[in-house]
């Protein structure tokens, strides 16, 4: 049985059925008619598959209108502490973070709505994070914030590796 827990401001954490057996196990990232049932987009319309190593940290990133995307976030192997800050100004938790640790072996699942930054810190030594998205990426509405904006303290480990951007990107300015 499906089980969800929701958050006022729409983040969802999903723990699809699992089905288990001598083989080994069958799970459904992603389907239409649970999709719709759940409130979310039944048009998840791109798939990511990000490989990250210990330590890497990814984000915060998100797209603007009209290429704005929600995201279906699943670690296929490994483990990641899942990071979103709310930047919907009209929204009560409004640049309030939340955390989330989701891992292979937990199969839960991950819904950011849109108006949310996104980012994680890879736990385990090989790290396949794959996140099905509401629109497509055009690299021209993208943005990247820095993860260690004071506005929101996220208490990210001392040890990060970053890429070049996500290390340049500046500081929220609400």
């Amino acid at each position: 049985m499906m089980q969800v827990r929701r958050f006022a401001n729409g983040l969802m954490v999903i723990t699809p059925p699992l089905y288990r057996d001598e083989r080994g196990c069958f799970m459904e990232l992603s389907k239409a008619s649970t999709l719709r049932a759940l409130g979310l987009p039944d048009a998840l319309v791109q798939s990511n598959l990000s490989w990250s190593k210990y330590g890497v940290l990814r984000g915060l990133h998100d797209q603007l209108e009209p290429y704005a995307q929600g995201k279906l976030v699943s670690v296929l192997q490994g483990a990641i502490w899942d990071v979103v800050v709310d930047i919907r100004p009209q929204s009560a938790t409004y640049l309030s973070w939340f955390s989330f640790y989701l891992t292979a072996k937990s199969m839960r699942q991950l819904w950011i709505p849109k108006g949310f930054l996104h980012g994680f810190y890879a736990l385990g030594q090989d790290n396949l994070v794959l996140y099905h998205t509401s629109a497509e990426y055009h690299a021209s509405h993208e943005r990247s914030v820095a993860h260690d904006s004071p506005i929101w303290s996220v208490p990210w480990p001392r040890y990060k590796i970053l890429s070049a951007k996500d290390a340049q990107a500046p500081h929220f300015q609400p």
